[in-house]
Formats: C-alpha cells, structure tokens, sequence
C-alpha cells in the first residue's frame, strides 16, 4: 500500500502546473562570460510569441519571438514593428526594434519595467503584433523571477545608462 501512495504522490507532484515560466541560466568564467534568462513558454501554435528576458552584464534585454511568417515593419522602416500591449482595460501601441527576418523583436526598457511590474502585481498582460498574440500568466512567475534576479555570477537589475 505505501509504494501505491508514494507512486500516487508523485503523480501529482509532477502534473501540477507551475505555470508557463522558466528560468535557466549560463555560468561563465566571470560575470562577462554568464546571462539569465526567464522565458514564458506557450504551446507550439504558429500564431503565438515567445517572450525571453535575458540578463548579462548588468543589463536586462527582452524579446518577442515568432517561429512562422515574418512581423510586418512599421510602415517603410524595415527596423521597426507595431506592438499592442494590453493591460486590464488599457490598450497601448508601442514601437519596437525589429530585426533582419522580422521574427525577432526588442522591446524597449520603459515597457519591460511595466510588463515586470504588472505581473509581479498578478496581473495578466496580453500582446499583439500584426496576427500574433501572447497572454502572460502572472501565474508562476514570482518564484521564476526570484531565482532570475538571484542567480551566481550574474549581477541584480542596474539600469546601464548605454
């Protein structure tokens, strides 16, 4: 009866959901060498984003990311897109950096901070881009985000004035 009950737990340990965010990290030589990265993972559908925050060197950087068919640039400026980020009832656009390829996007720092503090207010934030969308679960991401800001060899969030 006990290996059935131990077995039971396990069970149930592993399929409970800890939401979509995961943190893993990169230990260099020194901290030049390392990064940390919090990732919110979505299913395989071709019409969502990925978004990534990476930490190296004193800097935080985050990403959109898309596996199919290339973000439309802003009008005739190939290294920008349109995004919509929406917040409760609040619906803003915001202009990011877009890479060669259009599937790859930087989103600037004032609008990383306000993702970072929405969630840690547990709410949720939706994004769109041009056919896209992403819904970020705050769910989860407090201890995911604890472990990315304590990382070894990486240091805390300082803003870089580069």
């Amino acid at each position: 009866m006990r290996p059935l009950l131990l077995l039971l737990g396990v069970l149930v340990v592993s399929c409970t959901s800890k939401g979509n965010w995961k943190h893993s990290q990169l230990d260099g030589s020194t901290a030049q060498f390392s990064s940390s990265r919090l990732s919110y993972l979505t299913s395989n559908n071709p019409s969502t984003m990925k978004l990534e925050i990476i930490r190296k060197n004193r800097r935080h950087t985050a990403y959109l990311s898309v596996g199919s068919r290339a973000i439309p640039p802003l009008r005739e400026n190939t290294k920008q897109a349109e995004i919509w980020v929406q917040i409760g009832d609040e619906k803003n656009s915001y202009i990011v950096s877009r890479y060669e390829g259009g599937q790859r996007l930087l989103l600037p720092e004032n609008l990383l901070e306000k993702i970072l503090d929405t969630l840690k207010g547990g709410t949720e934030i939706a994004i769109q881009a041009s056919g896209y969308s992403l819904k970020l679960s705050p769910e989860g991401f407090a201890p995911q985000y604890e472990k990315f800001q304590k990382t070894s060899k990486v240091p805390k969030l300082i803003h870089s004035p580069f």
